[in-house]
């Protein structure tokens, strides 16, 4: 693989989130077996085939983006080419606070979770990542500049994409990262049942009992049957 993969990394001071840029020739490839991470991928140029945990196989062409989410073994390749802007993060909630989180989830209150949501890069979006690309590629760059893109990032995307389009996109970012508090308040009243609500945070009902008590959480309402 020399000479058809080109990977350039900048972590982000005092954070659990770091820029990857990454250029791939015709006919190559990489992979990542971190599972600790969430990463949202940003097609610049080319296309790029997706395979995660070895069976499910998806492919995000130029100007679209998605989510692969933490816990997630994962490779891509790509047979013409593949210029992409990868950002890894831990927590949702380091990237937004829990009033957009919880905006979020009401968004999008049955969320279901697609296979592989994609979204196009709209212009102001891709502005913005043309110029990371730029900081990306400079040497000199001090790397305290990147420790403000992420929060600028995640700025950019509240503002251009609908609610609800977001909240598919980072389902499972935020199915495992929400506070539970707030994650209950919004969506107690939309099931009939502790079961359901277990079924919609994607736990069982012994775990989501678990966290109620965790977190001292009591709604009358529910019958724990």
């Amino acid at each position: 693989m020399e000479g058809k993969y080109k990977e350039i990394v900048r972590t982000i001071p005092n954070s659990e989130c770091e820029f990857r840029y990454i250029e791939l020739k015709a006919m190559a490839y990489f992979s990542e077996d971190n599972k600790t991470m969430n990463k949202l991928l940003f097609i610049l140029d080319g296309e790029l085939k997706i395979r995660c945990n070895g069976i499910q196989e998806n492919k995000i062409a130029k100007k679209e983006f998605a989510l692969v989410p933490q816990g997630c073994k994962w490779h891509g390749e790509t047979s013409s080419g593949c210029r992409a802007i990868i950002l890894r993060f831990k927590k949702i909630n380091n990237l937004c606070n829990g009033r957009k989180i919880e905006r979020l989830l009401d968004a999008y209150p049955r969320l279901v979770e697609d296979s592989f949501p994609v979204l196009e890069i709209k212009r102001v979006l891709q502005v913005f990542l043309d110029l990371l690309e730029v900081y990306m590629l400079e040497k000199n760059v001090e790397k305290s500049l990147f420790a403000l893109k992420d929060e600028e990032l995640f700025s950019l995307l509240y503002i251009i994409y609908p609610y609800k389009d977001l909240a598919r996109l980072l389902f499972p970012a935020l199915r495992k990262e929400a506070d539970f508090k707030s994650f209950v308040k919004i969506n107690y009243l939309k099931v009939e049942n502790v079961s359901g609500l277990a079924e919609l945070a994607g736990c069982s009902l012994v775990t989501l009992n678990r966290k109620f008590r965790k977190d001292q959480i009591q709604i009358i309402r529910f019958s724990l049957k």
